[in-house]
């Protein structure tokens, strides 16, 4: 389990929200919990946004401006996810 705020400083990125949301997996746009972090790359997926639970999504800058919720802001989202789930993988050990 990860503070949003200390997530962010441990990837060296952006974030906004709440800092003190605390993220305890990766999942799916689709599947993703309250305390879950989930991302968008493909903007083909964009629709998706506005039913997420995600309690988190890694988004591009401009895709974050568009966004309501708690965002990491990544220049990459498809790396930055692949990041944060090594994190939880690894945390599970």
């Amino acid at each position: 389990m990860i503070r949003l705020a200390d997530l962010a400083a441990k990837q060296q990125l952006t974030f906004k929200g709440d800092a003190d949301l605390l993220i305890e997996s990766v999942a799916t746009l689709e599947k993703a919990k309250a305390n879950q972090i989930s991302f968008l790359a493909n903007p083909n997926y964009k629709n998706y946004l506005a039913t997420t639970a995600a309690g988190v999504v890694i988004l591009t800058a401009s895709m974050a401006k568009e966004f309501d919720g708690n965002a990491l802001i990544a220049d990459n989202p498809y790396v930055t996810f692949a990041y944060v789930a090594q994190y939880f993988a690894a945390q599970q050990k």
